[in-house]
């Protein structure tokens, strides 16, 4: 086991490698909670749940499970509301923790609910697909989408701990996978040149676990070093960690949060989209772009915006990145590329440049 420290003011630790079976104890240690909700993926009712129940029961807690129906298209204020609702009625009070069990989905709602009932119960994260171990578990970041954008409602609310059991990702698809290790690359890309070609190697479809722990324990580092800069981006160091995130929530409210286009290959396109735009504009050169395109292909991605959106408009595209929650004054806030492994954040895009380059990208 692998573990790193969130260094903030309420510090925490991920623990990459750790067994379902030991999360009870350390909850004990760390926690101690009279009470433990879990709310979980309901796919996971006899996969993990039955697992994760016994270790916090081992330990003398009251335990407690509420299901979750996990997908984007759920991921409301409505659903978020009623989920409250299910855990305050399971009679709960200050001494009480809430785990998150599952991927991104639940994470980003359990951890926005925690936030707000009784103005703020501790929770931790067992994330379960490769998605939510190397991102969405970390930083505290929760919300809901609505039908303006993703996201858009939401909080900065830190975990007490991310439990990384790398064994869940066993139970995974392909397509659950390639969706991971879209946020993966996207660390390579903001921060690692040498990195990014190293993964051009690593065959998704058959990965070690000497591997996969090295990807997820390099992504939770970057990821982590970033938000003990900037906890709650006023600082501007996190906008970094949106990397292609401008172009993908964009495609993936256009989808209407269908399933066809999962997040990691949003973002991957997003970056692959991100790093055309910035060659467009003549900040970086545009061999990269082979480069990027070759190693997309190469894992099995999507590389073109008509690919995922089939009836794309142009201006549906800029109305969702211009309700985007980086945007401040009325302008769009982009990250751009000057390398691979050397960009920053763009606080005035030309919008007529963008509106140009989506011509271009999509004749």
């Amino acid at each position: 086991m692998q573990i790193i420290n969130v260094n903030i003011e309420n510090s925490y630790n991920i623990y990459v490698g750790i067994s379902i079976d030991l999360i009870g104890n350390h909850i004990k240690k760390n926690l101690n909670p009279k009470k433990v909700i879990i709310v979980y993926d309901h796919k996971l009712q006899n996969l993990y749940l039955p697992q994760l129940n016994s270790s916090l029961l081992q330990e003398g807690f009251t335990v407690l499970s509420v299901p979750f129906v996990s997908s984007e298209q759920n991921k409301t204020l409505q659903n978020a509301f009623d989920l409250c609702n299910n855990i305050l009625n399971c009679k709960i009070d200050k001494s009480t923790a809430i785990v998150a069990l599952g991927g991104g989905v639940v994470g980003d709602v359990v951890g926005f609910c925690a936030s707000i009932l009784l103005r703020g119960l501790p929770y931790v994260h067992v994330p379960t697909t490769l998605l939510a171990q190397v991102d969405s578990s970390i930083g505290g970041k929760t919300g809901v989408n609505t039908i303006l954008g993703k996201n858009l409602i939401g909080t900065i609310y830190q975990p007490s701990a991310v439990f990384i059991d790398v064994t869940t990702l066993q139970s995974l698809s392909a397509k659950d996978i390639l969706s991971g290790y879209g946020e993966c690359l996207k660390y390579a890309l903001l921060f690692n040149k040498e990195y990014f070609y190293q993964l051009n190697s690593i065959n998704l479809t058959n990965l070690s676990h000497e591997q996969i722990v090295d990807i997820i324990v390099k992504s939770c580092s970057y990821k982590s070093e970033i938000v003990a800069l900037d906890v709650d981006e006023s600082k501007g160091y996190r906008y970094l960690l949106n990397l292609g995130h401008t172009f993908a929530h964009a495609l993936e409210s256009l989808n209407n949060y269908n399933e066809n286009l999962s997040h990691g290959e949003a973002v991957a396109l997003g970056c692959l989209l991100a790093l055309k735009f910035s060659s467009f504009l003549g900040l970086c050169n545009k061999d990269l772009i082979h480069d990027l395109e070759n190693h997309l292909q190469n894992k099995l991605f999507r590389c073109t915006i008509s690919s995922v959106v089939p009836k794309f408009n142009i201006n549906n595209m800029l109305n969702f990145m211009m309700q985007d929650k980086k945007n401040h004054k009325g302008l769009l806030r982009m990250i751009l590329f000057k390398d691979i492994g050397n960009c920053y954040v763009d606080n005035n895009v030309n919008i007529q440049s963008l509106h140009d380059f989506l011509i271009k990208e999509t004749i």
